[in-house]
């Protein structure tokens, strides 16, 4: 019987295109890295969802259509440090929406 990891590789390289589940590749030392990477100049990505986040939060928060009081479940895939959905979730607090964040992510 394989082990889960041999299963996982055996099944990734032999489907097509080949895969391998990106949570062999993100250890701690690995996140750290990539969230020093995301700080860099050169990375405009971080920068560029901030800035969505900051500018349109309300507008987001009203394409949501919610109705008062109705609560809403926020699940972030890739949620990382969270730092810019941050934005998000302030706002609608200032709001006082009822609201559950779930952040997942690999590491």
């Amino acid at each position: 019987m394989l082990s889960p990891f041999a299963h996982h590789v055996q099944e990734g390289l032999s489907a097509s295109p080949r895969t391998l589940s990106s949570m062999y590749i993100y250890d701690a030392k690995g996140s750290t890295l990539f969230q020093e990477i995301m700080k860099m100049p050169a990375y405009y990505l971080t920068d560029a969802e901030y800035a969505i986040l900051k500018q349109q939060s309300p507008d987001i928060a009203h394409l949501l259509k919610r109705k008062p009081g109705q609560a809403l479940d926020i699940v972030e895939f890739g949620a990382g440090d969270g730092t810019k959905t941050q934005l998000l979730l302030s706002y609608l607090h200032q709001q006082q929406w009822n609201f559950r964040y779930v952040p997942i992510d690999i590491s």
